[in-house]
């Protein structure tokens, strides 16, 4: 493998921080569970602990280069900055992307946050400024100034302990995974449904076949009645175990619904935060998505993208309701 040193932008990257120490397999559910992520199987998870915090990084497989030995989170890269510079005190590092910019703030050389504000907002800054020791600014787009344009390479050379490297970093146990548990569940119960769905409905054909024999063939005969209503007890309760089998298939398939509720409503959450999207209220009902914000944002496109339609959008004293259907 290449021994080259890369980083992985901020874009491709989800982050957040627990102000408490979790055990692994704590951060792995805590985690999905509050960015919202279902799919255990697409997203890699690295993490550190420091003054009892745990600090967690995810990016999609796909998205993580395969030619480089260390691959560093693009927030952890200002560790570097701070020894070159050798600041001291509350740091504010500010990089400029397309549509907002990253906040990440460190005391001393220790990471303490990391969120993004639309560029619309940036005026934020003007007014909590004061409260940092240093400001640093950083063009993460176009590279303005030759000092952006090197700034990160030289920081991949210097010598310092970035604390995580998305290229060497163990996987989770995959039985851990809380929707695996679920999708093997669902796998499972499905094939036992069918595998008992079809076992009946050969015996069913069976004894109904039986039926018509014994009708044509002993239909003069006394013991004949005993022997069909036999078969036709059978029958009902065959009947009854098929009926209950259904049922069974029919909560396996309104699960099935749940689960892909869950996925809408990643890709709902998922378009909000994308916006930084504040909003004052969010219910679901059956397939519908009401949301109430206090100002308009520009993501309609996304959200047809994803299949969700607005059906209605109202405003009452300054507030916008928002109603999203979607076809699950």
């Amino acid at each position: 493998m290449n021994s080259q040193k890369t980083f992985l932008p901020y874009e491709k990257l989800l982050y957040i921080k627990f102000h408490t120490i979790l055990k692994e397999d704590e951060i792995l559910l805590k985690s999905f569970e509050e960015l919202g992520i279902k799919d255990d199987f697409s997203h890699k998870i690295i993490y550190f602990y420091e003054d009892q915090a745990t600090h967690v990084f995810l990016a999609k497989y796909e998205d993580i280069p395969k030619d480089y030995a260390f691959i560093i989170p693009e927030p952890l890269l200002f560790i570097a900055y701070l020894q070159k510079y050798k600041l001291h005190g509350k740091t504010l590092f500010l990089v400029y992307k397309e549509k907002y910019a990253v906040f990440i703030e460190y005391l001393e050389d220790k990471l303490q946050s990391c969120h993004t504000l639309p560029l619309s907002k940036m005026d934020y800054i003007q007014n909590t400024k004061e409260s940092y020791t240093n400001v640093v600014k950083i063009d993460g787009v176009k590279f303005s100034n030759f000092q952006d344009e090197n700034l990160y390479k030289n920081l991949l050379d210097i010598d310092v302990d970035f604390k995580l490297n998305f290229s060497s970093y163990k996987k989770f146990n995959l039985s851990e995974c809380l929707s695996f548990k679920f999708l093997l569940a669902f796998v499972l119960g499905v094939l036992i449904a069918l595998i008992v769905l079809g076992f009946l409905m050969i015996k069913n054909h069976n004894i109904q076949q039986d039926i018509l024999n014994l009708k044509s063939s002993l239909k003069d005969q006394d013991s004949a009645f005993k022997l069909l209503k036999e078969k036709q007890q059978q029958n009902d309760k065959l009947s009854q175990e098929y009926a209950k089998t259904t049922e069974r298939i029919e909560i396996l398939n309104q699960f099935y619904s749940n689960v892909m509720c869950y996925k809408s409503f990643y890709e709902f959450i998922k378009i909000l935060n994308s916006n930084q999207a504040n909003i004052e209220s969010l219910k679901i009902h059956d397939k519908k998505f009401i949301i109430e914000i206090s100002q308009d944002f520009d993501f309609y496109d996304e959200y047809k993208n994803q299949g969700f339609i607005l059906k209605n959008k109202e405003v009452h004293n300054g507030k916008i309701n928002l109603y999203f259907e979607k076809n699950i």
